[in-house]
């Protein structure tokens, strides 16, 4: 494991044997695009998708937590529109090969 998490890891602040995952919407700067509704106009990548109730442009951000030390191992962002449990799938798949131990695995959906 590299970089900040992995020696958090090597030096036992982070356990990973209980994480939390999370989706939420991170908004783009853009406007959406005359040509084609479904996309930003200044931010191309920027797409339109559920942002809780209501629909807005920009993209999902799916973050992991260690909780017993409240400390982000994992953070991945997508655009908005693409398929926020097929990304949520792999993020996980990608947690068990961090963290081998991980007992508990709590994700929390959107409704």
């Amino acid at each position: 494991m590299d970089g900040l998490v992995g020696e958090l890891v090597e030096g036992g602040v982070i356990k990973g044997e209980t994480v939390a995952m999370d989706a939420t919407f991170i908004e783009a700067y853009s406007r959406r695009d005359i040509q084609d509704n479904r996309r930003g106009y200044s931010d191309p990548d920027a797409r339109v998708g559920r942002d809780d109730r209501s629909y807005g442009l920009g993209y999902r951000a799916h973050i992991a937590t260690d909780t017993d030390s409240d400390l982000p191992v994992a953070c991945v962002a997508r655009a908005q529109m693409q398929i926020s449990n097929t990304h949520a799938r792999v993020f996980i798949r990608l947690l068990f090969l961090l963290f081998p131990r991980i007992l508990i695995l709590t994700y929390y959906t959107i409704h």
